[in-house]
């Protein structure tokens, strides 16, 4: 399911006076057993089991909470409760909260949200790079299953995020000469890259790839290239004839599967939760709740390079 909100990317379950919401509509029996199966009792917030591994990637979580209680309503035992689980690889991310103004009597509100755990979209349209990068970043099998030409521009997005100042052309077309992106670097460098996207997660990208690029390269008056391919390593004879041609004065970078990982880094939500603080109906998340999960940062994304790639 997702969200009943425009552009927000989460499902949304609020439990309060025993009934239960999802996305803002009443609850199905089905979806309010589901969600009670996740708790220990009906009167009890508690998951019963927090996860500690993202479920896509397996990368180890991070869980940070809010806890606060009220001492001045210590005799209605008022207490509240705020728990984040979030993934810094693939942005992947659950929210727990309850608010209980009486735990001994009245049940406590609750909410849930978790980011929407979208299947692979062939059709994703042009300019959805971020959700394409999360996709990846759970599923490292769609690298090889993307549409070749939508592999091209989705290249040319992964330059524009990681470098400023730049300018970056798809230009895959019949009779580019194999050259799918132009890359003007900040020092007005210009780069032909070449893009292949191999259909087997354990490819070695062959010499003749690089052989056509440098054909383009001599003919274009060019002298800097670089191969962007979802293989998962290059050919040692590709990587020889490499240093070759660097001795002869060209310049060649090569990006694999594991480096165009890397890159997605500047694309994917540092704070995917950041809709969620933000919606009206949750009205148990005062400022000072949404202030502590929004003022959060994560571990800040690598880039490729520091700068644009070596001159030459």
């Amino acid at each position: 399911m997702s969200a009943s909100v425009p552009h927000v990317s989460f499902d949304s379950y609020i439990a309060a006076n025993d009934e239960w919401t999802v996305n803002g509509r009443r609850a199905t029996r089905r979806q309010r057993d589901r969600m009670m199966t996740a708790f220990q009792s009906q009167d009890s917030f508690f998951p019963r089991a927090t996860p500690t591994h993202c479920g896509f990637c397996q990368t180890r979580m991070e869980t940070p909470s809010f806890c606060r209680e009220n001492p001045e309503l210590e005799e209605w035992h008022v207490d509240r409760t705020y728990s984040l689980a979030h993934c810094p690889y693939c942005c992947h991310w659950k929210f727990w909260a309850s608010e209980s103004t009486n735990k001994c009597m009245d049940a406590p509100t609750n909410v849930i949200a978790e980011s929407v755990a979208r299947k692979f979209d062939a059709s994703l349209p042009q300019g959805c790079a971020a959700e394409l990068a999360i996709q990846l970043r759970q599923d490292s099998s769609l690298w090889h299953s993307i549409d070749p030409r939508r592999m091209e521009r989705f290249v040319a997005d992964l330059f524009r995020a990681n470098y400023g100042h730049v300018e970056v052309i798809h230009v895959g077309n019949p009779g580019d000469l194999g050259i799918d992106v132009v890359f003007v670097d900040a020092g007005n460098a210009e780069w032909l890259i070449q893009v292949k996207r191999r259909e087997s997660p354990d490819s070695t990208e062959g010499f003749e790839t690089l052989q056509r690029l440098l054909g383009t390269l001599v003919l274009e008056g060019k002298l800097r290239g670089i191969i962007a391919t979802t293989a998962k390593r290059f050919s040692r004879q590709l990587l020889r004839q490499k240093r070759r041609a660097e001795s002869r004065g060209f310049v060649i970078e090569l990006l694999d599967r594991g480096k165009l990982d890397r890159m997605l880094s500047p694309i994917l939500p540092k704070r995917p939760w950041l809709e969620l603080m933000k919606e009206d109906f949750y009205w148990a998340l005062d400022s000072e709740v949404r202030s502590h999960f929004i003022e959060m940062t994560t571990v800040p994304g690598e880039s490729l390079f520091e700068t644009s790639p070596q001159s030459g």
